[in-house]
């Protein structure tokens, strides 16, 4: 097991770390600080960072396919969505009132982001270009509602048949499916207490939740 030194000072709190698709980076996201750095996996050496925008509490990121670009989510009151340039470092979007960003994904085409507003019911619908955008109910029928009494949608993923995305909601426990071709929620699984990351098994072809508080 190897120690391996992230963050520009004592208190970045790294959140969450991605590894690019073709095995040859891994970035992570800081919550005390405004920057993705960057590091080689074959022998973990730091690369350099990308800033993020002036906003803090950076909480997850999604990479796309070729690897080149990386879409983050900032979880304040008056959320916050970045895109960012891999390959060259630098910042391509910054955009402010998504409230309470926090789960981030993209669909097949990668010309939409998804991402989950931590306290409410609903999801932002971006596209890629960071010029439209609209809001989506996680309750079919429901008006959008930042009750944090509601769903507390915490984290997104993309299901392998590129149609679905599963949403945790921690305040329900439960994994809610989004259909994306139909607009509409299809299913709700019920999980443990408080469901947060999510991922998916290609050998037992089941998906794996993390529910915090259960017992």
């Amino acid at each position: 097991m190897r120690c391996i030194k992230v963050g520009k000072k004592p208190q970045s709190t790294p959140h969450q770390i991605k590894v690019s698709p073709d095995g040859e980076y891994w970035y992570v996201i800081f919550i005390n600080d405004n920057i993705l750095q960057k590091f080689r996996c074959s022998d973990d050496s730091y690369v350099g960072e990308i800033p993020l925008g002036n906003s803090q509490n950076w909480n997850s990121c999604v990479i796309t396919k070729d690897g080149k670009r990386a879409y983050c989510a900032a979880l304040q009151t008056n959320g916050v969505v970045s895109a960012v340039d891999l390959e060259n470092m630098k910042l391509l979007h910054f955009l402010p009132g998504i409230s309470n960003a926090h789960g981030i994904e993209l669909n097949e085409a990668e010309d939409l982001v998804y991402i989950t507003s931590q306290y409410g019911n609903y999801m932002t619908q971006l596209d890629t270009g960071f010029s439209e955008k609209s809001e989506i109910p996680l309750q079919n029928g429901a008006a959008i509602s930042t009750n944090d009494n509601l769903l507390n949608p915490h984290f997104i993923l993309l299901a392998p048949n590129k149609h679905d995305l599963l949403i945790s909601c921690q305040n329900t426990n439960e994994v809610r499916v989004f259909n994306i071709p139909s607009n509409s929620i299809t299913a709700v699984i019920p999980t443990g207490i408080f469901p947060q990351e999510i991922t998916y098994s290609k050998s037992s072809n089941h998906y794996f939740v993390t529910c915090q508080n259960d017992t």
